[in-house]
């Protein structure tokens, strides 16, 4: 199998090397989605979207904990195989699962508890626009959690430069991520790091 018809699916899954990439990344992203989960600062929710769906495994994880979750995701596949995955969540009525973009979010201002978006921001393009869009679906105490596998090294800044030759992405550090956050105004924003790479920022309206 080749490598960047695989890798080049990670933004926007497509067709058979989609599926793969979608199957890949539930499996091979398990751990760093506990991870980023565990910062949460509390543990019950009554609402839940999660951005960049992909395959629907964290819809699963947080519907153990919220009454209802939402995913959307730009790519028509991911939803199908998120809804696929969350069939008896839907048919109970505790999701709902739609394609849509990160700078157009289609919900009510203050309707959710909790957003998560993982491993997608680097997709995002204006990150202050998108970030402003969460805040304003986010009730007043809501959180924003943000969970990345990749982070940017001021030591090493051509650390990721294979995956961008192949993936128009932005790697971003701590800073950036909290700059990004205030400017939609979030005023508490704190960053977590794991080993060299891993990063979760969690953000409360």
């Amino acid at each position: 199998m080749k490598p960047k018809p695989l890798v080049k699916n990670a933004g926007h899954p497509k067709g058979f090397f989609g599926k793969v990439m979608i199957r890949v990344m539930n499996k091979e992203h398990s751990s760093l989605s506990l991870w980023g989960l565990s910062h949460l600062p509390k543990k019950e929710y009554r609402s839940a979207l999660d951005i960049g769906c992909g395959g629907g495994i964290n819809l699963l994880r947080l519907s153990e904990f919220c009454d209802k979750v939402y995913g959307i995701d730009v790519s028509d596949l991911s939803v199908a195989e998120s809804k696929k995955r969350c069939k008896k969540l839907l048919k109970a009525g505790r999701a709902e699962i739609a394609t849509g973009k990160a700078d157009a979010l289609p919900y009510a201002e203050d309707s959710m508890d909790l957003v998560t978006a993982f491993e997608t921001v680097y997709f995002w393009g204006d990150l202050t626009k998108c970030f402003s869009g969460v805040y304003r679906t986010l009730q007043k105490g809501g959180v924003f959690l943000i969970v990345n596998e990749l982070k940017k090294d001021k030591n090493n800044p051509d650390k990721y430069e294979n995956i961008r030759e192949v993936l128009d992405l932005t790697v971003y550090d701590g800073e950036e991520l909290v700059d990004a956050l205030s400017g939609a105004g979030f005023k508490d924003a704190s960053v977590f790091t794991e080993g060299d790479d891993w990063i979760c920022a969690v953000a409360i309206k």
